[in-house]
């Protein structure tokens, strides 16, 4: 985590610079996110995991700061800190390097051009900077996602952080290049077709119904006055998933619709949702109505992390929708 360093990391951050000042104990710079990264990535058992297992990799919030670009205010308000430009770019450069690269192929691997100009470069980090910082603006979901195609299984993995449309009225998971990128490669023959997005798009019931209903408050339903107060809940209680983006919850669910019914081709046998986030694992099945026509079996899988305790609130907070969804 950027924003929740380990002992070892924090110590290299105290040697550096007076954490007394902003950010703190967290990570300020490249430098830093390049000592969190070696230390997670030569643990012993993380060397193995990722010599015997392929992996691919997408950006969350804790890569950069928690719940990044949850929301238009959260944004505003990050911007006043004379220290968040250099942290977020240093974020996405640092994710590029160290995760991003590493879900290419070969042939897309030879047809970069950025990698190929830092590679060229006596020291790329002026190269990578400009990058990240255009990013910062760009804000373009589908440079950040790919596919890989497994034998019969087709794997998309869509970034739900970078391309975020935060303004109200008009907030979407993906911005529209990233929503075609989706369609396009939903299209074909298959067996089996999985989709990676870090924010879970099934929730528990009594998740879901809150976040959809906290956006509406965030938008104005019963007035300004509550719409702030909505804003507040809704950073304080991480409401960034899909159902907090409720057309984009909606859209998703159709385009998930439709490939089990053949409209992008022969219906495949399974369509797994996979995920991750919420800090604890299940795995739901997905209904349609019968007018439908799906054939497809559809489910939703998510794990998350490795491990990572919940707090004493978080832990309240889960049993309690727990107990209602019980009921």
């Amino acid at each position: 985590y950027a924003d929740e360093v380990s002992p070892e990391t924090l110590a290299f951050i105290k040697k550096r610079r007076d954490v007394r000042k902003p950010p703190g104990e967290e990570i300020a710079d490249f430098e830093e996110f390049t000592r969190l990264y070696q230390e997670s990535w030569v643990d012993p058992a993380i060397r193995w995991l990722f010599s015997t297992v392929s992996c691919s990799m997408v950006v969350d919030d804790h890569d950069i700061n928690d719940d990044w670009n949850i929301s238009a205010a959260w944004v505003e308000e990050m911007r006043k800190h004379d220290w968040w430009a250099e942290r977020e770019c240093a974020g996405i450069a640092a994710y590029w390097l160290y995760q991003f690269i590493g879900n290419l192929s070969p042939e897309l691997l030879r047809e970069s051009e950025l990698l190929a100009s830092i590679r060229e470069a006596d020291d790329g980090w002026e190269i990578l900077e400009r990058v990240a910082n255009d990013e910062r603006g760009l804000h373009d979901g589908a440079r950040w996602s790919y596919c890989r195609d497994l034998n019969r299984t087709r794997l998309l993995v869509v970034d739900s952080r970078c391309g975020r449309v935060l303004e109200e009225g008009s907030r979407s998971m993906l911005d529209e290049g990233e929503w075609d990128w989706l369609e396009r490669h939903l299209e074909g023959d298959f067996d089996h077709i999985l989709i990676a997005t870090s924010d879970p798009f099934l929730l528990a019931p009594g998740l879901h119904h809150l976040e959809r209903w906290g956006e509406a408050l965030c938008a104005g339903a019963w007035g300004e006055r509550f719409a702030e107060w909505g804003e507040k809940l809704r950073q304080e209680l991480d409401f960034d998933h899909w159902a907090a983006f409720g057309e984009s919850f909606e859209r998703l669910a159709g385009m998930i619709e439709r490939a089990a019914s053949g409209g992008y081709g022969p219906a495949p046998a399974s369509i797994t949702v996979l995920s991750g986030d919420v800090h604890h694992a299940y795995l739901a099945e997905v209904a349609f109505r019968r007018q439908a026509g799906v054939t497809s079996a559809v489910h939703q899988a998510v794990c998350s992390p490795f491990r990572n305790a919940l707090d004493d609130q978080e832990r309240k907070v889960i049993e309690a929708y727990v107990r209602a969804d019980s009921f």
